[in-house]
């Protein structure tokens, strides 16, 4: 009897030594990605370690970070003595965390599974997330619990699956010595600012971003006194036109790898009740003749060309060293946004309180750094006018720097978008007595060349081109390259932005109607085609069936611009 309570004993003592020993094991487990069978190494591999019931996981990269991605450090400590998981984030030199319970995601179905993954038998379960099919495969004999991804209770990760073709997969498990453990914090004792777990994803997503912060509710108008800084002085408004121009001089950063590149525009009625042109342009600030003397010194100052009908253009296309601005995005206002939304209580529309337009100018990246001169131009006649504020903003492309960029050859064509306006600049109506024509040479060195098109119609009321089809024809030394009908059939998509379009009897609304190529409250999307033409000199033509003025101030006209694009060799 003795000896059968010696033996019980010892076994419970054996039990609770065993519990105790996997309950005490620390470890560190390393994940890989693979993409339909292929290793992914862009995101670099993942580790989990586990020790005093803590697991945290953090990205490890084989290779130097870009500058951009340095800015935000991240990591998540799953916290199974509380069963919170807090995500850790410092962000451009300021910490934040986020808190979360320790819960399965989406409604689950076990399946049966007799899969084994360094060494250990795997359980499976399936269940849907934000429309996508995840498949889980984790253990509960490794004597750790953790995840890299999708939370499983007391259990260890080792294969997630998204859609079948996305995976992640533990590759390595490593058993940690207690002297390897001795002094290791796997939570930190600050924990900075705590947000919720959806902007916390969102600000350190975005804490990777550069961004320019180039007008701030600036007020775009005719008619009021201005009064510039001196000289040309970084970071500061300058104003011409009259007022409807806005200009600014700013350096542009320069990034280690390739970067999306957006605009980002607000825009309200500050008086103005119409729907005007708008466009964001850049100046390159160099000491060649530019748009810049325009705005200073008068329109006259540039190169013009002269139609059939011997009306001038100045500053609309390229001639000796002078080039035309480049045309970042063309916009346009709607019908009084804001400063009209109460003197039109429509029953069914809430007006929005202002417009936002965010475009990608990503094809343009190449020219996008140093020091330029940025504008923004709104035609209006208002002494109120407009609001607008304006920012650029850099998305990384790549997480570690190039080794080699690719060089580009950018040259401005034309940009027949008057944005001197209102100090004498022509309205574009060439098309209508010869079209536009232009010689540009194109160097030996320069391949794979693109055009990158932007063209609206405007003017003559019902039965001008704002309101027609009208086909876009471009020629280069004679011969058709390229041809497109600018046209907008969803106008009436943006209806509340709109509080005073004007309301016809048939129930439709100015703003609703289509246009050539716009609608009041958007942005005109550039069109690219691939050019198949020589170095050297050609004869860039483009023509467009322009309606006959129809008496007074009822015309048609055409703002286009055009940027030639190509890699240099």
């Amino acid at each position: 009897m003795k000896s059968i309570l010696i033996l019980f004993l010892l076994s419970v003592f054996s039990m609770t030594y065993a519990q105790k020993k996997q309950k005490e094991l620390s470890a560190v487990v390393e994940y890989h990605s693979f993409y339909n069978g292929k290793p992914n190494t862009e995101y670099g591999k993942t580790e989990l370690t586990f020790h005093n019931n803590l697991a945290k996981v953090e990205r490890v990269y084989p290779f130097e970070l870009s500058e951009m991605l340095k800015r935000v450090t991240q990591y998540q400590v799953l916290d199974y003595n509380k069963n919170k998981t807090f995500t850790i984030a410092d962000i451009q030199g300021k910490r934040f965390y986020s808190v979360s319970d320790q819960s399965p995601q989406g409604e689950i179905e076990l399946t049966e599974n007799d899969t084994t993954i360094l060494g250990y038998q795997c359980d499976k379960i399936k269940f849907i997330s934000f429309s996508n099919t995840i498949e889980v495969w984790y253990t509960k004999e490794a004597g750790i619990k953790g995840t890299p991804s999708y939370f499983i209770k007391d259990a260890l990760v080792l294969k997630t699956v998204r859609n079948g073709s996305s995976v992640q997969m533990a590759t390595s498990f490593k058993k940690l010595k207690s002297k390897e453990t001795k002094d290791m914090q796997l939570m930190p004792d600050e924990l900075g600012e705590e947000l919720d777990v959806v902007n916390l994803r969102y600000k350190a997503q975005q804490g990777v971003v550069t961004t320019l912060n180039i007008f701030d509710d600036e007020q775009i108008s005719w008619g009021n006194e201005i009064k510039n800084p001196e000289g040309d002085q970084d970071n500061l408004t300058y104003r011409f036109g009259g007022g409807t121009v806005i200009l600014k001089k700013v350096t542009l950063p320069k990034h280690d790898v390739p970067c999306d590149v957006f605009l980002e525009l607000e825009q309200m009625s500050n008086g103005d009740a119409y729907d005007r042109t708008g466009s964001v342009f850049m100046i390159r600030n160099t000491d060649k003749p530019s748009m810049l003397d325009a705005m200073k010194n008068g329109i006259k100052t540039v190169p013009k060309f002269t139609d059939n009908d011997g009306k001038e253009y100045h500053g609309m296309i390229p001639e000796g060293d002078f080039e035309p601005a480049i045309e970042l995005m063309r916009f346009f206002t709607p019908f009084g946004v804001n400063k009209f939304n109460d003197k039109r209580v429509l029953d069914g529309l809430t007006w929005a309180n202002n417009t936002y337009y965010k475009q990608s100018i990503s094809y343009l990246e190449p020219i996008l750094e140093g020091e330029v001169w940025i504008g923004v131009f709104i035609g209006n006649y208002d002494k109120g006018g407009h609001k607008v504020s304006l920012k650029m903003k850099y998305y990384p492309k790549e997480n570690k720097p190039s080794a080699e960029r690719k060089e580009y050859w950018v040259k401005p064509i034309f940009n027949t978008c008057n944005i001197l306006e209102m100090a004498s600049q022509n309205y574009p109506t060439m098309f209508g007595a010869g079209g536009l024509k232009v010689d540009i040479s194109i160097p030996e060195n320069v391949s794979d060349l693109h055009l990158h098109y932007i063209t609206t119609g405007h003017g003559g009321w019902g039965g001008g081109d704002e309101f027609n089809p009208k086909e876009n024809r471009i020629l280069i030394d004679g011969q058709l390259a390229y041809s497109y009908t600018p046209w907008r059939c969803d106008c009436g998509t943006y209806r509340e932005l709109n509080p005073a379009s004007g309301n016809f009897w048939n129930g439709e609304s100015s703003s609703d109607l289509d246009r050539s190529g716009w609608c009041p409250g958007t942005v005109t999307n550039p069109v690219q085609t691939p050019l198949n033409i020589s170095s050297g000199t050609h004869q860039f033509e483009v023509q467009i069936p322009q309606g006959e003025p129809a008496g007074g101030y009822s015309f048609s006209s055409w703002c286009v611009s055009g940027v030639l694009i190509g890699e240099v060799k």
